[in-house]
């Protein structure tokens, strides 16, 4: 897609985008096969977990929304339907795209709602895949490291949601100061959105488009790069360090025998090698007995 815009601060640019999509299925019928399984794999674990939850709220009532991992449960559930849902509306714009250039090639299609869903899609999916791995610290809570880890975090709340206001205020601050500056002559500053992502990647570790920004401002491009690098750098993150490393200090100082997963998992951990050891000596004795029989016979 090629695009040339007129902003509404002044200055004109050019843009190009470049997306793949698929359009057609796979021209392999094994892997075609395959992945309509695991579509249709998807869809019955949905099922599944929609039938659990709703036999869960039935025994539990109003404590079922009481608890923190059954609200997880109840976000994963809907996000994986919406991603269900995201790939049909997807195929179905698809469809409608193929058909329409069948009949007339020369005429003019645009593919963006596919691209607009495709894009939904992925991101959905992100986050359902962000969901379960939060999940899968439930598994691994039996790990001291990962106690103290939980337990840092459980004590940070509050100094985070203050420090959250702080640098979220920051952030827009710098964000409308971008945008109000180079705006009007770079497309990475052009809107908020663009504005915003450009200093979150910049605070990251992305591109600064520091000589973009000194030609169209010799004074306030390298002091804008240099006032937010050291606000939020320098100053923001180090108190972001602080709060943690604090918590953690806490957390440390707690007797061990205040973590029960710890202690559970690790009596799961040597009960686990215990029958291991008594199962080899088993296994080998009875090799021995085996071997020994069989000499018995040959004499």
């Amino acid at each position: 897609k090629c695009l040339y815009e007129r902003f509404p601060t002044g200055g004109v640019v050019f843009s190009k985008s470049v997306r793949t999509l698929t359009l057609y299925s796979a021209s392999n019928n094994n892997y075609q096969t395959f992945h309509e399984v695991c579509q249709l794999l998807f869809m019955v674990l949905i099922l599944f977990l929609i039938i659990n939850e709703m036999s869960k709220i039935y025994r539990e009532r109003k404590k079922y929304f009481t608890k923190f991992w059954n609200w997880m449960e109840l976000i994963q559930i809907l996000t994986a339907i919406c991603s269900v849902v995201m790939y049909f509306l997807k195929a179905k714009y698809t469809s409608w795209f193929i058909r329409k250039v069948r009949n007339n090639p020369f005429e003019t299609s645009s593919a963006d709602y596919i691209v607009l869903w495709s894009a939904v899609e992925i991101y959905v999916l992100s986050f359902l895949i962000f969901i379960v791995t939060i999940k899968f610290l439930r598994l691994i809570r039996f790990n001291r490291h990962v106690c103290q880890m939980l337990g840092t975090l459980a004590r940070a709340v509050n100094p985070l949601f203050s420090y959250s206001v702080v640098f979220i205020s920051t952030v827009l601050a710098y964000t409308q100061l971008g945008f109000l500056l180079f705006g009007s002559t770079m497309l990475p500053y052009s809107s908020f959105l663009n504005s915003l992502r450009a200093v979150l990647q910049m605070l990251l570790g992305g591109r600064m488009y520091f000589y973009e920004i000194k030609s169209v401002n010799g004074i306030l491009g390298p002091l804008f790069i240099f006032l937010y690098m050291l606000t939020m750098a320098f100053i923001l993150l180090n108190m972001f360090i602080a709060i943690l490393n604090d918590s953690y200090f806490q957390v440390v100082e707690i007797p061990q025998n205040e973590f029960a997963d710890a202690d559970l998992g690790e009596f799961m951990i040597s009960y686990l090698i215990r029958k291991m050891k008594l199962r080899g000596r088993r296994l080998v004795s009875s090799f021995k007995t085996t071997k020994k029989s069989r000499a018995s016979r040959c004499r």
